[in-house]
C-alpha cells in the first residue's frame, strides 16, 4: 500500500506545472504564463475546486484517474495545483475556432498522453525496468508534445509581432504629433476618462483606450493568453 502511495505521489509532481511545457532539470523550456499563490487556499472554495477536477477530468484524464486513485491526505497535496491548472488553462473553454485554443487544447492531451505512458512504466518497476517498447512509446509520446508544443509557440509568437508592430505604428503617431495625442489625454482627464483605476471609459474614437488602443477598455492581454500583458494603470 506505502509503495503504490509513494508511486501516485511521484507520477502526479508534474501537476505543479500543469500550465507550461514540459519541464528538465527544473528549468522551463520556455515562458509561460505564471501565476502567483494566491492569499488564501484556493481549495477552500469547494464549487471552484469542483469545476476544476471537472476540467481536469475532461482535458487530461489520466491524470485525473491518478489523482482519483490517492488517498484523502494525499489529495489535499495537490488540490491547489490542480486549481492553478485550471485557472490558467480554463480559457480553452471558449466555444470558438481560434488557433491558439486548439492548440492549447492539443498540448494538454498530448502532455497527458506522455503522463499515462511514465505512469505505467513507475508501476512496472521504474526506468531500469522499462521494456524497449515502452521506451519507444514514450519516446514518440514525447517527440508529439514537443511538435505540439513548438506550433503553440509559433502562433504565439507571431501574435507577439503583430502587437508590436501595432505598439509601433502608435508610437509613431504620436512622436509625430504630440501635441494632439497631449490634447486628446488632457480632455479625457479633464472629463475623469483617463486611464486610472476608477476612471470612466475612454471614447471609442481610435484614441488610445479606443478601438485598437492599449487603454483600460481594450487592454493587451485582458482576457487574452496570446498577448502581451496590459500596462499597469495609475493610482
Amino acid at each position: 500500500m506505502i509503495k503504490r502511495i509513494l508511486l501516485i505521489t511521484l507520477c502526479l509532481i508534474p501537476l505543479a506545472a500543469f500550465a507550461d511545457p514540459a519541464t528538465q532539470r527544473g528549468k522551463s523550456n520556455r515562458p509561460g504564463p505564471p501565476f502567483k499563490r494566491p492569499t488564501s487556499r484556493p481549495a477552500d472554495d469547494p464549487q471552484e475546486f469542483n469545476s476544476a477536477l471537472g476540467f481536469l477530468e475532461k482535458m487530461s484524464p489520466n491524470r485525473f484517474n491518478a489523482y482519483q486513485s490517492l488517498d484523502e491526505d494525499r489529495k489535499g497535496i495537490f488540490r491547489e495545483r490542480i486549481i492553478a491548472f485550471y485557472r490558467v488553462n480554463q480559457w480553452v473553454n471558449r466555444e470558438d475556432n481560434d488557433e491558439l485554443r486548439k492548440l492549447r487544447e492539443k498540448l494538454i492531451k498530448a502532455e497527458d498522453d506522455v503522463f499515462a505512458i511514465r505512469w505505467e512504466i513507475l508501476a512496472a518497476g521504474g526506468p531500469r525496468k522499462a521494456s524497449d517498447q515502452d521506451r519507444l512509446r514514450l519516446r514518440n509520446a514525447v517527440a508529439e508534445m514537443v511538435k505540439v508544443q513548438l506550433d503553440e509557440r509559433a502562433v504565439r509568437l507571431e501574435r507577439f509581432k503583430k502587437y508590436v508592430k501595432q505598439e509601433e505604428e502608435q508610437i509613431a503617431g504620436i512622436k509625430a504629433n504630440p501635441d494632439q495625442y497631449i490634447d486628446d489625454r488632457y480632455r479625457d482627464e479633464l472629463e475623469g476618462r483617463g486611464m486610472g483605476l476608477f476612471d470612466h471609459p475612454r471614447r471609442h474614437d481610435g484614441s488610445p483606450g479606443g478601438p485598437g488602443g492599449p487603454g483600460p477598455n481594450n487592454p493587451p492581454g485582458q482576457g487574452n493568453p496570446d498577448k502581451p500583458p496590459r500596462r499597469d494603470p495609475k493610482p
